[in-house]
C-alpha cells in the first residue's frame, strides 16, 4: 500500500490533534500490540460483527494474562 493513499487520513488526524490540549503519538511495534491484532483477526475471520459481553475469547484471556503479568518479560 502506498503511503500516499493514507495522506488524507493523516491530514485529518493532524488537524484533529490541533484541537487537543496535549497529544502524544507513539509507534507501537506489532509484537507489543498482540491483543489488538488477534481481535482484528477474530473479527475478520468470523465474517460477522461480534460482541463479547461479560467474557472474552480464550485467545484474548491468554494474551491478557501474559501481558498483565509483572513477571512476564517482553
Amino acid at each position: 500500500v502506498s503511503r500516499a493513499d493514507w495522506s488524507g487520513i493523516i491530514s485529518d488526524v493532524k488537524a484533529a490533534m490541533l484541537c487537543l490540549a496535549q497529544v502524544q503519538v507513539h509507534r507501537i511495534k506489532r509484537d507489543s500490540n498482540k491483543i489488538a491484532y488477534v481481535l482484528a483477526q477474530l473479527v475478520m475471520g468470523s465474517g460477522t460483527n461480534t460482541v463479547w459481553r461479560l467474557c472474552s475469547p480464550a485467545e484474548i484471556l491468554d494474551l491478557l494474562n501474559q501481558e498483565c503479568n509483572p513477571l512476564f518479560s517482553h
